[in-house]
């Protein structure tokens, strides 16, 4: 078993950095190992003017630490050393010199009720509603207070701006650009009504669902951590909503041109 989410942790003058990486890519990645060791790593941390939570890996690694810390509301400063990612910035690129740039990006609380318990997570990429054998869902949804929609479809995939780049654009659905106050709602196989296209989601604005039709059960996902599966002829009421909670990204300032860019590249622009 993968062993994620090792902590190190240096202080320079006052600041208690926190640095989080795989073990595993320690294997895989040899320079990791190296820049874990190094007087580099030290003077970068040196540089900061506060506490920082320093990410090595990919996005995995990433999205991980994010779920672990988000509420020490501490900024995460992340390089890459893995192979594709979008929340990291290039290890070349990151020195003792560097500034950086603060960027934040938005969380979606969700909350589940159904046979008088509550369930309550977060998700920094998605959430994600579906039939748990890969039959058809009929949800009654709900956005801000006014919009009401009855689907029937296969899939909901409701994604942030940085999680747009995942199960959503997977979908050949349009990606957000990170720096948007918006959300979107996918639907995947739509039954009812044919080619439904994704809903654009305000910054505050609350979409609440209802399971309309019980007999098959249904899977509720919080970046890919079940919250609840229900059984057959259980009632699920789903409140999604903006988290109070903002994730801080620290980007290297002479790479945010291609921190930004990247999302593009994903859609077949050329930069």
């Amino acid at each position: 078993m993968k062993n994620y989410n090792i902590e190190k942790y240096i202080i320079t003058d006052n600041h208690n950095h926190k640095i989080i990486y795989d073990s595993y890519k320690i294997e895989e990645k040899p320079e990791l190992q190296e820049f874990l060791e190094s007087k580099k790593l030290v003077k970068i941390l040196e540089n900061m003017k506060e506490d920082v939570i320093m990410v090595l890996g990919w996005d995995g690694t990433m999205l991980k630490a994010i779920r672990k810390y988000y509420k020490q509301e501490k900024a995460f400063l992340p390089i890459n050393y893995g192979s594709r990612w979008f929340l990291l910035n290039n290890k070349n690129f990151v020195n003792k010199k560097s500034e950086f740039i603060e960027r934040e990006y938005p969380l979606i609380d969700i909350k589940v009720e159904s046979e008088n318990k509550k369930f309550n997570d977060v998700a920094f990429n998605e959430i994600i509603v579906k039939d748990r054998a890969w039959k058809m869902v009929n949800l009654d949804i709900i956005i801000a207070s006014e919009n009401h929609l009855e689907l029937k479809w296969d899939w909901l995939i409701l994604s942030t701006p940085a999680g747009s780049t995942w199960s959503n654009f997977s979908n050949y659905w349009p990606l957000l650009p990170h720096s948007s106050n918006s959300f979107v709602i996918t639907y995947l196989w739509s039954y009812s009504p044919k080619r439904n296209p994704p809903s654009i989601i305000e910054n505050d604005d609350i979409i609440q669902i209802k399971n309309k039709w019980r007999i098959n059960s249904i899977l509720i996902n919080a970046d890919w951590n079940k919250i609840l599966t229900t059984i057959k002829d259980q009632e699920v009421n789903i409140t999604i909503k903006k988290s109070k909670y903002k994730v801080k990204l620290l980007i290297e300032k002479s790479y945010k041109k291609d921190w930004d860019n990247k999302v593009l590249e994903e859609q077949g622009f050329n930069n």
